[in-house]
């Protein structure tokens, strides 16, 4: 996916502004399998057709040797697997897994992805996946796109853009603002504003 014109590492790199940029992997697994930007095919002793995604995903792991001195791993699996689904992750963590074509689709790379940053997802009321105005909504059947970033209050989460944040706690305050995609270091516009709000004794905030 790294030939992609829109894939995980150029997004983040773009949604970052060069803050975080994805480097593909190179070497080769305890195997023998070689690693080449980033992909390495494993040949597994076992049929998947039917199986659980949490055995393929056992076995896999065992094959190429872990996590090795990797940040993140996406594990892209075949079609065949028992149940309806179309990619995991673990909050926090480092792995991602893919079922069959969602492995090279950008929206799923972002989501899932986003979720070993740390991100839970983005909801509206009572479906957690209903926030369409960043990638931790919902997963979008399209390889190149849509072409987004996170939400705001995933972007103060992360801190991308931490430089251009300010903090509203009441009173009478004027402040210039310019959207993500006029992200400047150098302007004197914010591009987040972060309003507090105190409730029960615990301080919410806004974006």
């Amino acid at each position: 996916t790294f030939t992609d014109p829109v894939n995980l590492k150029s997004q983040c790199t773009a949604c970052s502004y060069d803050k975080l940029t994805i480097v593909p992997a190179s070497g080769e697994t305890p195997n023998g399998d070689a690693i080449v930007d980033g992909v390495v095919d494993l040949t597994l002793s076992m049929n998947s057709n039917g199986v659980d995604k949490s055995a393929v995903q056992t076995a896999a792991l065992a094959a190429m040797g872990g996590k090795g001195g990797n940040d993140y791993v996406m594990l892209c699996i075949p079609p065949g697997t028992s149940g309806n689904w179309l990619a995991y992750a673990y909050v926090g963590g480092y792995l991602s897994v893919y079922n069959k074509e969602w492995c090279g689709r950008v929206s799923a790379q972002m989501h899932e992805v986003g979720h070993n940053f740390g991100f839970q997802h983005s909801g509206e009321v009572t479906n957690e996946y209903a926030d369409t105005t960043g990638m931790m909504g919902y997963s979008f059947a399209e390889n190149d796109g849509p072409v987004m970033c996170y939400n705001a209050a995933k972007n103060v989460q992360i801190g991308w853009y931490a430089d251009k944040e300010v903090r509203f706690n009441g009173g009478n305050e004027e402040y210039s603002l310019s959207g993500l995609t006029d992200y400047d270091p150098s302007s004197s516009a914010y591009t987040i504003v972060v309003i507090e709000k105190i409730v029960n004794g615990e301080t919410n905030d806004n974006h």
